[in-house]
């Protein structure tokens, strides 16, 4: 009896054993994996501010340099990374960009939430455009963010001068995209069919043009479609406050980027053209 008793408790201890081995090795699992997860964020951390293109620094709220939390390369402000330790945000760039920088910040720092502001600076010989984005990161420092916007402030004041030169011309111009709705119309369109809507919102089948429905325009896409994009016909219509028809002549291409459609229509009035060489035929 006395072995019998031996054995059954044997027994117990080796099943207890089995169970705190068990449950060491659901716990060591368990760190593993959070250890793999830490040694991701720490392997990988650095290459990600890396490939970044924003110069990445970090401030204290006495606007005195932390540190450069970015690659050397998007560094514009003449002032290597080892430098920038312990330099103040005025001594590092000019009057006028200090002044909008600091703006952004502070208001950063009395709202708790990120600021974003906008200012120039010359690097390399060449002057540039950044959007400053500055973030809280606690009670005493804060991450400045800046990227290069010159290549899209140009490209936006491009845009507003070939703006301006469409709505100098005497003819309408417009673009609809593939669901009819408006996407641009220069001025001189806008006031002859009295659009009222934002670009964007605005159908073109709800003006008083010749697709008066969204059936018909598509039927119009499609002919367009069918004649590899350019496509030129005329349309009677009337101008806004007038009740005698005039006639239009209407060239359209279309032209297709990124999956999307954008139509563009170039009308001419010819009535007048119409008129005088209906008079000549009388004579």
């Amino acid at each position: 009896m006395d072995c019998e008793h031996k054995l059954k408790a044997l027994e117990q201890e080796i099943e207890s054993l089995k169970e705190e081995n068990r449950l060491l090795k659901e716990k060591l699992s368990s760190s593993e994996k959070n250890f793999d997860s830490v040694s991701f964020k720490e392997k990988y951390a650095v290459r990600i501010l890396d490939s970044l293109p924003d110069m990445l620094t970090v401030f204290n709220h006495e606007e005195t340099g932390i540190e450069v939390v970015s690659n050397e390369e998007t560094n514009h402000v003449g002032v290597s990374n080892n430098d920038f330790k312990g330099m103040r945000m005025q001594d590092m760039v000019p009057k006028e960009a200090y002044h909008n920088i600091h703006n952004n910040l502070q208001k950063a720092i009395a709202t708790g939430r990120g600021s974003t502001a906008h200012h120039e600076l010359d690097f390399n010989g060449e002057h540039h455009h950044y959007e400053n984005r500055i973030f809280p990161l606690d009670e005493e420092y804060v991450l400045i963010m800046c990227r290069d916007i010159t290549e899209r402030v140009t490209t936006q004041r491009q845009l507003e001068v070939f703006k301006s030169v469409l709505d100098k011309v005497s003819d309408s111009i417009l673009a609809v995209s593939e669901d009819g709705t408006l996407v641009y119309a220069n001025k001189q369109f806008i006031e002859e069919y009295g659009v009222t809507q934002q670009m964007g919102i605005q159908k073109i089948y709800d003006l008083p043009v010749s697709m008066t429905t969204k059936e018909a325009w598509e039927r119009r896409l499609q002919e367009i479609r069918d004649n590899d994009g350019t496509f030129a016909y005329r349309a009677a219509y009337m101008r806004k406050g007038e009740d005698k028809e005039r006639m239009h002549q209407v060239s359209t291409f279309l032209i297709r980027e990124n999956n999307e459609e954008l139509t563009w229509f170039f009308t001419q009035d010819i009535t007048c053209l119409l008129y005088t060489s209906d008079a000549a035929d009388e004579l």
